[in-house]
This record gives structure tokens, C-alpha cells and sequence, in this order.
């Protein structure tokens, strides 16, 4: 462990967060860059357990077996370059998959069955710039009200299928987290869980509205930056086996591991240093 590493009190730090949140009004698009430093200060010296960077790593890994399965050339042909219902199904394929092993990783870690249900993927055109959203209920993730979104400017995009698929296992990735955070508020995952603390971090999170949406603020976040790293992972898969489907050109090195990026900050706080 890093001599950087200091406790930190969850409840309080997450005082602070919505504090200077609501302070320099972190939401609002008109807030200067600037202004959002001392909360980016914060979210950013914010790391996961290394449970969880192995889960991560573990449902990355097996998802990308799931991907080596299927046949590219067929599921290219089904991205026509309109949202159709037969590539909404095929990216709910991709993420149905993804939460199985997501679920079945976190019995692994720690023995308990977490509340993780199948959300529904779909296309749309009401999120403005963004690629993809997620919709979720606070307290139980339900299928029956709760979405993925992704957006159909990606689907025109010419050789866009891939982006699609790494955008949906993005927001899918969000729901990792939040379902993380209801399972310790539920009291599935107890302290003696490996990814309790994590958690926990989620379920503050959750419960206090702590989300950012403006820059560095967003970026910054662990939820985000955790979710931006899985969809990186997929990417760099994606590039490496079937380039074809993908419009851009993610890297050429690969996608900066999670672990040590984080682990260049000042001050690092562990899930497992707070209470």
C-alpha cells in the first residue's frame, strides 16, 4: 500500500462532495472550468478495492471470450446504418451476457448473489451529444422501468457497430456499480464482502445524489471513470480481433490500466480505508 494512501470517512467525504457540488453549482454547463477544481480535487483521489479491480478485470476478460464467439462478419451486416430491432437485440445479446458473468464474478468475490437483472437496451434519439444514458430506480433495479440508451447518431455512423457495442457495455458498467450500491444498502453484501467498501462508495453515492454531469467534475467521478475504463477495455478487444466494426482508432498502446493511472494521485483513498 502506497504511503500516499489516507482514511477518509465516507460520510464525510461525501459531505464535502455535495457540499462544494452545490457550492460552485457543478451541474450547471455555465460553470467555469475552473470553478470545479476542488471537487475534481476530491472525486479524483478516489480508488477502488483491488476486489474490484480483479472483478472488473475478470468480467472483462470473460465477456471478451463471449465476444470471440460470435461471428463478426454476420453481425456487421446487421448494423445498416438505421436503428433497427434487429441490432438493438443484438446489443441486448452483448449486455445480457455481460451481466451474467457481472453477477456470477461477484458470487466469486465473495459468496453472496447480488440483485442484478437484464436491463433493457435501446435505441434512441433523445440524449442530445451523448453516446449512450442509463436510467435506474434508486433503491431495485427493475427491468420493467429501468433502460440503457443508446444513441441512433451512432448507428449512422458509418462501421459504427462497434461503438455501439462499447458504449452499451459502458452505461451496463454503470449498472455494475449501482447494483453494487443497493446490495450493501439491502444488506446482501455484509462487511465481510470483498467489495463491501466499494460498495458503500456507490450507495453514498446513490443516496446523496452525488452526480456530476459538467467536465472534469464528470470525468472524475469513480463511477465514471471506472465505466470509461471498461468500455476502453472492450475497445482495444474490439480493435484488436475485429476492426472492421469500429470507426475510429482507439489506440495503439491500449487502454491506460485503471490501477495505475489512479495510482499517480497525490492522495489515494482506498474503499477499504473508509468507514
Amino acid at each position: 500500500m502506497q504511503e500516499s494512501v489516507r482514511k477518509v470517512d465516507i460520510s464525510d467525504f461525501f459531505r464535502q462532495v455535495v457540499g462544494i457540488g452545490n457550492e460552485i453549482k457543478a451541474n450547471d454547463p455555465k460553470t467555469p472550468p475552473e470553478r470545479l477544481q476542488p471537487l475534481v480535487s476530491l472525486l479524483s483521489n478516489i480508488r477502488p478495492s483491488q476486489a474490484y479491480f480483479d472483478l472488473q478485470d475478470n468480467v472483462a476478460q470473460r465477456l471478451e471470450e463471449y465476444l470471440g464467439g460470435v461471428d463478426w462478419d454476420s453481425a456487421k451486416n446487421i448494423f445498416t446504418g438505421e436503428a433497427n430491432e434487429e441490432s438493438q437485440a443484438f446489443l441486448q445479446k452483448v449486455t445480457n451476457a455481460m451481466t451474467i458473468i457481472a453477477r456470477d464474478e461477484v458470487k466469486n468475490a465473495g459468496g453472496q448473489r447480488i440483485l442484478f437483472p437484464a436491463i433493457p437496451v435501446k435505441w434512441t434519439d433523445r440524449i442530445g451529444s451523448l453516446k449512450g444514458s442509463t436510467l435506474f430506480s434508486l433503491h431495485r433495479l427493475d427491468p420493467r422501468r429501468d433502460s440503457i440508451s443508446v444513441s441512433k447518431k451512432l448507428e449512422a455512423l458509418t462501421g459504427s457497430a462497434g461503438e455501439a457495442i462499447v458504449t452499451a457495455t459502458h452505461e451496463n458498467w454503470h449498472l455494475v456499480n449501482v447494483a453494487l450500491g443497493q446490495a450493501v444498502k439491502s444488506g446482501v453484501i455484509g462487511p465481510s464482502h470483498p467489495l463491501y467498501h466499494d460498495g458503500l462508495y456507490f450507495k453514498h453515492q446513490i443516496d446523496r445524489n452525488a452526480h456530476y454531469t459538467v467536465g472534469a467534475a464528470y470525468k472524475n467521478e469513480l463511477d465514471e471513470r471506472t465505466a470509461i475504463h471498461f468500455g476502453d477495455r472492450i475497445a482495444w478487444w474490439l480493435q484488436q480481433n475485429c476492426p472492421q466494426m469500429l470507426s475510429f482508432q482507439y489506440s495503439e498502446d491500449g487502454p491506460v490500466l485503471l490501477a495505475a493511472s489512479d495510482a499517480n494521485a497525490e492522495e489515494v483513498a482506498t474503499p477499504q480505508m473508509l468507514h
